[in-house]
Order: structure tokens, then sequence, then C-alpha cells
């Protein structure tokens, strides 16, 4: 196992990666309440699944990386399950020595997202098995992390301060009221002396009320690094039948820093499903919607 938590030097991969402890599992991750109440739930509707499998594809599997893998690396594979584009993830270890395939971890995943171009700052892995990470990128001038959901296929690819096209899925696991959109009411007061037509009218302020919050996307305390609040309106809504089971919506949200002039590159697509929206109206264009979601991330180019 590479030791990447003391390097000899700052050469690849040493000024690329890192590790962290696994979070702990035992308890019901917050990508899975859209879905299922408990753990138990999960294992038994994921295994329902499993025999609809195939290996997962992603950009480090087409094209050639640019470096060798490192001796040291663990093996492994993806398998996906999904109908038109949702479905599960499971990650396979390689045991060398039993030659056998281990489970090792499973997400929910879907082939949706809205294409951003970042720049890498790290590569987060994760203990024990170090075939899974997420990454912390820069987008807008501000920092953002994901969980990569095809590390192993791409591994070869990252190094830090490069640039590379991702496309960003968050995955709504908890749904707040957005607060309410207000403004700033104005009325003009008459000087004193109507007859001095010379004295203008003073502009003060009768109610002072914060402006609408148009766009929010910032991590939520207590929560893994993965989890973010959000709130911003729809600009576009797609409903889906089968994720996991469960029907709902792809919805396109405004709450990434805009680049420029460019508006799509605020928008960010937001997976909510039925059980977790709870209401019998679907979500409409131009709705203000907020909560917390779990931000995957998927290799579409590297530069």
């Amino acid at each position: 196992m590479p030791n990447f938590a003391s390097p000899p030097t700052l050469q690849w991969p040493y000024d690329t990666f890192c590790v962290r402890p696994k979070l702990d599992l035992e308890s019901l991750r917050g990508e899975w309440w859209p879905f299922w109440d408990n753990t138990v739930d999960v294992v038994e509707q994921v295994r329902a699944y499993c025999d609809k499998l195939l290996p997962m594809m992603g950009y480090g599997g087409v094209y050639s990386p640019p470096r060798a893998k490192q001796d040291a690396w663990p093996e492994g594979e993806y398998w996906i399950s999904h109908s038109s584009g949702y479905g599960v993830l499971l990650m396979m270890g390689f045991d060398a020595e039993h030659d056998t395939h281990n489970l090792l971890g499973m997400y929910p995943f879907s082939s949706q997202g809205t294409q951003h171009s970042v720049v890498l700052q790290e590569v987060m892995l994760m203990l024990p098995g170090e075939i899974e990470a997420y990454l912390t990128v820069t987008l807008g001038g501000r920092k953002l992390s994901f969980w990569d959901n095809a590390y192993m296929l791409n591994r070869l690819w990252y190094q830090a301060g490069q640039r590379y096209d991702f496309l960003l899925l968050g995955i709504a696991c908890y749904l707040t009221e957005p607060p309410e959109p207000v403004i700033s009411v104005y009325e003009l007061v008459p000087p004193p002396d109507t007859k001095k037509v010379t004295q203008p009218a003073k502009r003060t302020s009768k109610t002072k009320l914060k402006p609408p919050l148009l766009r929010c996307l910032h991590t939520a305390n207590g929560y893994d690094e993965l989890d973010y609040q959000f709130c911003g309106h729809v600009t576009q809504i797609k409903a889906f039948d089968d994720f996991l089971g469960q029907a709902g919506w792809c919805a396109r949200l405004a709450v990434l820093p805009q680049q420029g002039d460019d508006v799509n590159s605020a928008q960010l697509d937001v997976l909510i499903t039925a059980r977790l929206w709870g209401r019998s109206e679907a979500p409409h264009l131009g709705q203000l919607l907020a909560g917390t979601l779990w931000l995957q991330g998927h290799l579409w180019q590297a530069h």
C-alpha cells in the first residue's frame, strides 16, 4: 500500500493523492435516504439489481493514460445496473491471494449531470482499500469536493493543478422550506414645503428586507464533505420513472458560481425522488428549492 501520508518527495503521485479514514458506514449514509429507511433495506433492495449488472466504462477505460500505474495500487472494477441512466454502482476489489472479487462499496448512480470545467486540487483516498476517492477542485474561484464515481478508471489521469471537465450531479438527501423571496420597498417622502419645487423629494426606505436568494451551494455543517446545502430556482425539469424503485425528477438548479456571462455555468442537476418530495404536485419551472444534496462527479475530459 503506498504511503501517501508521508511522501518522500512532492513528485507525482504524492503531490496529488492523500488518504483519510473511511467514514462510518454502519449507519445509513445520506445518499440512500431518498430511497430507503435503513441499511437492511439497502442491501436487500440492491441485491435485486445484481442480476442486471454491466461493467462500467469511463474516460480512463477508453483513452490511454499519460502515466503507468503504481505497483502497490489496488485493483478493482465498477459494475453498474441502471435503467434509462439511473441505478446502482458496485465497487469490486480484487483479492489476488485468493483470486476473488469482494464487494467494497455501493452507491446510487446516474449518468445525468451538468458539464463543468474545474482545476484539480487534491485526490482524497478513503481507507480501507483505497479504491474510492473524492476530489477537491476549484470552480469559479471557490473550492468544491465531490465523490468520484469512476476513480479507479481515471486515477492515472489525475494531476493537481490540471484542468478537467466533469459531469456534476447532486442527489437530494433532504428538502427544506426555501427562504421567502422578499424585496426592498421604498416610498417617496415629499419635501416639507411643497411650494419649493427646487427641493428634491427624499427617497427613504420604508421596509428594509433582504434581496431574494438566487443561488447558494455550501458545505452542510455536521455532514460529510460531499454534502451541500443548496437553494436555487428550477431552470429545467425532467421526470424519471425508476431510480432504484423510485419515481422522481431531475431538476436543473442555478446554485453554482456563474462564470462571467455564461449562465449555464451556474446550473447543477439535482435528482429528487418522489419519496423525498412527498407532495402530490410535481416541482415546476421557476420554483425555488432548498435542501441538502450529496455531490458526485464523472470525468468527461482531461485537458
